[in-house]
């Protein structure tokens, strides 16, 4: 999934190594996240699991800068939550509803 933020464009990846690391720098599955609320270190660490297949060189701080640019460019927090998380269903990441 490609993310544009301001004049540039992000390709998110999400995989089960993805998921494994947002896991062990948040302490809580991705189930917990949603269900309990994102929170701004919540979302900046989603981001940053995402972009770090195609973007090495992308820091947690970096990752902050450019979620500040996307809030700069007028847009709201949830609606680059909810952008990553339709990454993650879209990885068929998201546990399937019965």
């Amino acid at each position: 999934m490609v993310l544009k933020i301001q004049d540039k464009e992000y390709l998110l990846k999400y995989d089960v190594n993805a998921l494994v690391l947002l896991e062990d720098m948040t302490g809580v599955t991705l189930e917990g996240l949603v269900a309990n609320g994102l929170g701004f270190g919540g979302l900046r660490t989603m981001l940053y699991v995402g972009l770090r297949k195609h973007h090495t060189e992308i820091s947690l701080e970096a990752t902050g800068d450019l979620i500040q640019s996307f809030l700069d460019a007028g847009q709201e927090p949830g609606t680059l939550g909810e952008i990553l998380f339709k990454a993650f269903k879209d990885a068929n990441l998201l546990a399937k509803k019965k």
